[in-house]
């Protein structure tokens, strides 16, 4: 691992202004990921996957700091499993917060959901559950190749969206 590639999720404060923000001056030619993903071999798999392709990785530890981190910055990618920081009643504040994004903020961010009760590249379930694609825990060992292929498409397909936006002013 690198460091350069790493940033720690450090604790909110929630009365932090800009200066407050949980991680240092990121490039805006960088590319960046936020792994938001519960057990820590799973994350280390994932992580490692984007390191290896000059991503800026953020690993946030809880719901709290993920959305510190999204106050911030626009991530490339999001990789959100479906137990991360889940509530007594099992539901997903983060996934829930990133449905409700603007469509403009919200198709800027490639988010791929972590699950291990849907099948990986199911886009059914993807459009159901307002996420990019979908990768099944069992097939982690994979990940590289799926990671590629699913960025890749979510990218060919938001394309020609993401250049009205620019050309409109509204990026």
């Amino acid at each position: 691992m690198t460091e350069e590639n790493t940033a720690a999720a450090a604790p909110v404060n929630d009365n932090a202004g800009y200066a407050g923000r949980a991680f240092g001056y990121i490039d805006p030619g960088s590319k960046t990921a936020m792994v938001c993903v519960t057990d820590s071999a799973i994350r280390e798999k994932i992580s490692a996957q984007f390191k290896e392709n000059n991503f800026v990785v953020m690993e946030p530890p809880a719901f709290k700091e993920a959305l510190q981190h999204m106050r911030y910055n626009a991530f490339d990618v999001l990789v959100l499993d479906e137990e991360f920081d889940a509530g007594a009643g099992g539901g997903n504040d983060l996934l829930n917060h990133i449905t409700g994004l603007p469509m403009n903020i919200r198709r800027k961010t490639c988010v791929v959901l972590l699950s291990s009760k849907y099948d990986t590249m199911d886009n059914m379930r993807a459009y159901n559950n307002s996420v990019n694609f979908i990768i099944n825990k069992s097939d982690i060992g994979n990940a590289a190749s799926i990671l590629k292929s699913g960025i890749a498409d979510s990218n060919e397909f938001y394309h020609e969206f993401k250049e009205a936006i620019r050309r409109s002013g509204r990026a």
